[in-house]
């Protein structure tokens, strides 16, 4: 009836608000949003659009939030092409976000509290640490070869390629500092150095931002 898709419009908006934009969710996004499902028949595709569309998205670019121990697996999994069942769903479960695990059907909470306590960063740091032979692949084959040089300027190449993969662009002056000083301190093969420098990368604050 009219009142339970009203509620349900309302819960719907709530809860995308929440997840992409911030909490609390901003009022006139969740009116926007509740219009825009009461007139689409609860598209989610326009959902989204309208989300992309309102200033309170772009507002929240601002201010970036902690990825979930979900989407920071999947980031991790997709950029080195590792596939996300090599260590994801037990990394999920000891995170206590294991898939259809949650006893309530209200989902995962969405705070960047829940999900920055000590357990969690010890267990992303053991899934980065496990997915080394993939992280390692977002760094040109032809960079990493025994013959390679391994120069100041080759460790900050190989950093620049993994932040691209997975932060999107270069590091801030104290991630790439504390990049560069790991890099400069570790031994072994180029390859060997990549692969330390890839993980580090990936346990850096900007890695685990949305």
């Amino acid at each position: 009836n009219s009142n339970a898709k009203t509620i349900a419009d309302g819960f719907v908006s709530r809860k995308l608000a929440e997840h992409y934009v911030g909490l609390p969710a901003p009022e006139e996004l969740v009116a926007e949003l509740s219009r825009v499902f009461l007139e689409t028949d609860g598209d989610l595709r326009a959902l989204l659009r309208a989300i992309a569309r309102h200033p309170a998205f772009w507002a929240s670019m601002r201010t970036p939030r902690l990825e979930a121990p979900f989407g920071w697996a999947v980031r991790i999994a997709r950029a080195g092409g590792a596939p996300l069942h090599f260590e994801g769903n037990e990394f999920l479960a000891r995170c206590g976000t294991a898939v259809l695990a949650r006893p309530t059907p209200d989902g995962f909470p969405e705070e960047d509290g829940a999900y920055a306590d000590t357990n969690a960063v010890l267990q992303r740091w053991r899934f980065a640490r496990l997915a080394e032979p993939y992280l390692v692949q977002t760094i040109p084959w032809s960079w990493r070869t025994a013959e390679t040089p391994m120069t100041p300027e080759w460790r900050q190449r190989i950093v620049d390629a993994v932040a691209l993969r997975l932060v999107g662009g270069p590091l801030s002056e104290a991630s790439n500092r504390a990049a560069l000083d790991v890099v400069g301190r570790a031994h072994g093969t180029p390859e060997e150095v990549a692969a330390q420098a890839a993980v580090m990368v990936a346990l850096l604050p900007e890695a685990h931002l949305r």
